[in-house]
């Protein structure tokens, strides 16, 4: 980052620009591996002679986590006379799963200022649960 950027800075503080940085390669990096998770899986359904309107309308309507799932069935049918192969995809989209649940935590939560000693160079975030009772998540991050 430049350090004579002269990019306006909003009216209240958003942060340091070292976390702010490293939440926007968080986001941008999965944004990467789910076109890559996404082309896999085109790729693999063209294989098996799946048109590109089946694929639009039975692959891209699903929610991520059941994308996972379709991804993970398709390769299992097509590819089961390669076992490694089907290991090695399963073990990527369990990766991935994980990569978007920790997405998922990280960018829906809010800033939360370090209380009790906290340190000035580390993020510290909190995440409320959506079942009930909410309970409080909270994180602390450093960038180094």
């Amino acid at each position: 980052m430049h350090e004579n950027d002269t990019w306006p800075l909003p009216r209240y503080n958003p942060g340091s620009r070292d976390h702010l940085h490293a939440l926007g390669v968080i986001s941008i990096t999965f944004a990467n591996l789910q076109a890559s998770i996404d082309s896999l899986y085109r790729q693999r359904a063209t294989s098996a002679r799946h048109s590109s309107q089946q694929i639009e309308s039975d692959y891209f309507k699903l929610s991520e986590e059941d994308r996972i799932k379709a991804a993970k069935a398709l390769v299992r049918r097509i590819d089961k006379q390669d076992r490694e192969f089907v290991k090695s995809v399963e073990n990527v989209l369990d990766f991935y799963n994980w990569c978007r649940k920790c997405r998922n935590i990280i960018l829906h939560s809010e800033r939360y200022p370090p209380a009790f000693g906290g340190k000035q160079d580390e993020l510290h975030m909190i995440k409320w649960t959506n079942s009930p009772p909410r309970k409080a998540q909270y994180m602390k991050f450093t960038v180094a």
